[in-house]
């Protein structure tokens, strides 16, 4: 098990599918408004979020609604 919190397993993700620092990764930030995100990107994000958290399911409803990191670590959370 990784003794890392789901928030900071979340930033290394998108910073990581991003090409972004860590530190540059707010949860407030929007994917796409903020931090520049492509469809392509956000695909990349969620399937390493599936892999990384095997309890969770991202659908197509969920690619389009969770748009900030907060709101991805808060359904994370909620579904693992």
């Amino acid at each position: 098990m990784d003794d890392k919190t789901i928030e900071e397993q979340v930033k290394e993700i998108v910073a990581k599918e991003l090409g972004r620092d860590l530190g540059e990764i707010q949860n407030e930030y929007s994917f796409i408004g903020d931090l520049g995100a492509s469809n392509a990107n956000i695909t990349a994000m969620f399937d390493a979020m599936e892999e990384k958290f095997p309890n969770v399911e991202f659908t197509i409803e969920e690619y389009d609604s969770l748009t900030t990191v907060q709101a991805v670590i808060d359904f994370i959370a909620k579904h693992s």
